[in-house]
């Protein structure tokens, strides 16, 4: 296992949430979801080198943020190997079918621990690419579908990129959030810049 990790500060990301309950909320998060295990322990480590190098410091993983490459042999009946692209999420998915055959849609729901509708924006995109089967085939969710991986996944590329898919009325919500958090640093900023020429 290869993890580049990226370390940014707070203010560097518009669509962070500057409540520090909420960035709690999202610390706790990394305990509630299925992160599979040898990820885990990779995350530990750096955190182990990331407080021994910056004392002081907090460390907040955002799993929305990021990707992974995973390799699968589900091509020819488990013969022929792929290396997808896929989000953090998908990953997770995808990890937990190396110890079940076969999941049903509450059992993922209650693993990757997130609302259902982001739950789906990452299990759709997996069966639409045919990496995972449905049963029943449907565009409809119920709690008793069965999913499993397709042994007999074809594409004619190695190398799959897997989308996030994001509704409408969530683009527009996250839209209308970051714009506002936008404003309201530029405020902050203005009015920075009015206090110091004031004194100038």
């Amino acid at each position: 296992i290869d993890l580049n990790v990226k370390v940014l500060t707070t203010g560097n990301w518009p669509n962070e949430s500057r409540d520090p309950s909420a960035q709690n909320r999202a610390l706790s998060m990394i305990d509630l979801v299925a992160i599979p295990p040898q990820i885990k322990d990779c995350m530990s480590v750096y955190k182990q080198y990331y407080m021994t190098k910056f004392t002081g410091r907090q460390l907040h993983w955002k799993l929305n943020q990021g990707q992974a490459e995973v390799r699968a042999r589900i091509g020819n009946n488990g013969t022929k190997r792929y290396e997808m692209t896929v989000s953090t999420y998908q990953m997770c998915l995808l990890m937990l079918f190396n110890e079940r055959p076969k999941l049903n849609y509450h059992e993922l729901l209650q693993a990757l621990n997130v609302a259902e509708q982001d739950l789906k924006s990452h299990l759709i995109p997996l069966c639409q690419f045919k990496i995972l089967q449905k049963n029943p085939v449907g565009k409809e969710f119920r709690m008793d579908d069965q999913f499993t991986v397709n042994m007999n996944y074809h594409n004619n590329f190695i190398r799959i990129k897997v989308p996030v898919m994001h509704s409408k009325a969530q683009k527009n919500a996250e839209q209308a959030d970051l714009s506002s958090k936008v404003e309201d640093d530029r405020k902050h900023i203005i009015d920075a810049t009015i206090v110091k020429v004031m004194k100038s």
